[in-house]
């Protein structure tokens, strides 16, 4: 016969929490920051593709459309730092372990929204940053 019953007993579920998170927190903490990115780019691109032209781009929408962007990222951050933390018993060892051993499947995909959230709130960010600074085609006087 097959030793295969005796070694599906021996070993444990990759994602022993999962069951305690539901799976609708952990595509949101996955989702939401690149959605919310990825709208914020069209829809910029939108009021700012005619910036230098007659009439120049709504500085106001603009900044309006980055921050309603970055609040949602911010919630995306918020619910994946909160999976992080409820799932932190579910594998040894802090961050690095989670990046170097993949211990925790459930663990592993809310260190990862966590990750993805930072890193697209720091492009909001520098858009939001440029779009204050660089004006020049938005339809203001630039400084001397």
């Amino acid at each position: 016969m097959s030793d295969l019953p005796p070694l599906v007993n021996a070993v444990s579920h990759p994602a022993p929490l999962r069951n305690d998170l539901p799976r609708w927190r952990i595509v949101l903490g996955l989702v939401l920051a690149p959605s919310a990115f990825a709208l914020q780019v069209v829809v910029s691109y939108a009021l700012a593709a005619d910036a230098c032209g007659e009439g120049g781009a709504s500085l106001i929408g603009l900044a309006a459309i980055n921050l309603v962007a970055l609040a949602l990222i911010i919630v995306g951050l918020g619910t994946s730092i909160a999976n992080y933390r409820r799932t932190r018993s579910e594998g040894e060892g802090s961050h690095r372990a989670v990046q170097s051993q993949g211990d925790g499947r459930s663990r592993f995909l809310a260190y990862f929204g966590l990750c993805t959230s930072g890193v697209f709130a720091l492009a909001v960010l520098v858009q939001l940053t440029s779009i204050l600074v660089m004006h020049q085609c938005l339809g203001l006087p630039t400084l001397p």
